[in-house]
């Protein structure tokens, strides 16, 4: 691919400068822009530029193009341009990985509510209702799970900080795990399907996962998971809120006595209960978009972001669960009724217990600091960003070696010494950071509600 092609070609120059003898020509190697930026179409475009001679006085070409704005990368070497491409492929893996979570709970909602209400099975509706009436039940379902997994992830990692590091636990963060456990092993109980679905997809979809990233290898591929859930929390909140607007639209057309004829009284209004489960759902979905917009703004203060992530995220979380049991709460009394849906229970009881007990667990968690305290262990990072440095680092080592076994040197360590220089220490600058020195997911990073 690109990545191996881009490292062939770093080794070719070292060997041609070489051979010979002095290095007098530059290669400009030009990312990020096209032949429709270069006509100025969209006005100025930045130009990223790497350089085979990152340390000359030509780090960037002499030439004037209208449209274009020369930028000299942060490594502008070509191992550099190797390390970009590949945490830039890991980025887009991670909006992958996102989906294939929304995935796994949509079909995991699908699949229940069909069962549910098709009268091909537990139901009384035609096929004609699967399209609209049955499928926004399976997307309301995977929106509220969406903006709420990631905090899921870190409640688990949290306990299991807490529980290896037993001893050494504080007396009130002993009592927040057994509180925090009442609710966490729910949680894990009902995301099971979604999980393993999950697992399926990404497996088959994906690559270099699960990997063992410290000296604890029990139960490393689960721990993986969770980490990967937790440092999608913007991810996943994004593609959550997609799920949630779709609803919206498809709520609204439904949301008449033809399909829902329980919600209306004789004068064709709501019942007390359903405008109450409306406006939460519209102040929700409020709620919901204003953390969105805040999330895609990007990176900031945390100041800033408190109150976003704290307060109103979790908020927001909270109303469009009571949106759903508010809706359905009245047919509780006969959940595991067999003369009602074959004992099947009310999707609106399994689709908001998850997100309750995942917003318990973090009260719980955090009212004493207990999330802050264990988020100070350093965790892994996401598969895909860890996969992409072990990759680099393979490369980077494979193009020592090759340069090793001709005798040559790197050409940034010929041009800062000035001379050819048969021995030099290939620990230097293009050395991959070490992977405890990169910077890592907290656990705190998943303790609040994001979108």
């Amino acid at each position: 691919n690109e990545v191996e092609g881009l490292m062939t070609l770093a080794k070719y120059l070292n060997i041609s400068a070489e051979d010979n003898g002095t290095i007098n020509t530059v290669l400009w190697k030009i990312s990020g822009v096209s032949s429709f930026d270069v006509a100025g179409h969209e006005g100025k475009q930045i130009a990223t530029v790497y350089s085979s001679l990152p340390r000359s006085n030509e780090a960037v070409p002499a030439i004037s193009i209208p449209g274009i704005v020369w930028e000299k990368a942060e490594d502008p070497s070509m191992i550099g341009e190797a390390l970009d491409r590949l945490m830039t492929r890991a980025e887009v893996d991670r909006w992958y990985d996102s989906i294939y979570i929304s995935l796994g709970i949509f079909l995991t909602a699908f699949a229940y509510a069909f069962t549910r209400y098709s009268e091909w099975v537990n139901g009384s509706y035609p096929y004609t209702m699967v399209p609209l009436y049955i499928a926004d039940k399976a997307i309301s379902w995977t929106a509220l799970w969406m903006i709420i997994v990631s905090p899921f992830a870190g409640n688990v990692l949290a306990l299991g900080a807490i529980r290896s590091n037993w001893e050494s636990c504080s007396a009130v963060d002993k009592t927040m795990y057994v509180f925090g456990a009442l609710f966490v092993i729910p949680s894990v109980f009902f995301f099971l399907i979604p999980w393993g679905v999950w697992f399926i997809l990404r497996s088959l979809l994906s690559n270099a996962l699960y990997l063992s990233q410290g000296k604890d290898k029990a139960f490393a591929p689960i721990k993986a998971m969770l980490v990967d859930i937790v440092s999608l929390k913007h991810e996943s909140g994004v593609v959550g809120f997609f799920f949630v607007l779709t609803h919206g639209f498809m709520g609204v057309l439904v949301a008449i006595p033809a399909y829902k004829s329980k919600w209306f009284d004789s004068k064709g209004r709501f019942y007390g209960n359903n405008e109450l489960s409306m406006a939460c759902g519209v102040i929700a979905l409020t709620l919901i978009t204003a953390v969105t917009i805040r999330s895609l703004f990007g990176k900031t203060s945390w100041i800033k972001l408190k109150l976003m992530y704290n307060f109103v995220a979790p908020l927001g979380a909270f109303l469009a669960a009571m949106h759903v049991v508010l809706m359905g709460y009245s047919g509780w009394n006969k959940l595991f009724d067999y003369n009602t849906k074959k004992g099947q229970p009310s999707i609106t009881w399994v689709s908001s217990m998850f997100p309750l007990f995942v917003l318990a667990a973090h009260v719980f968690l955090s009212i004493f600091g207990t999330k802050k305290r264990v988020g100070k262990q350093m965790i892994w990072k996401h598969s895909a960003t860890y996969a992409a440095f072990k990759k680099h680092q393979l490369l980077n080592d494979e193009f020592v070696l090759a340069l090793r076994n001709q005798n040559v040197v790197p050409i940034h360590a010929m041009n800062a010494t000035g001379h050819k220089a048969k021995e030099v220490d290939f620990a230097g600058e293009n050395k991959v950071p070490d992977l405890h020195e990169v910077e890592q997911h907290s656990l705190f990073s998943g303790s609040e509600v994001s979108c």
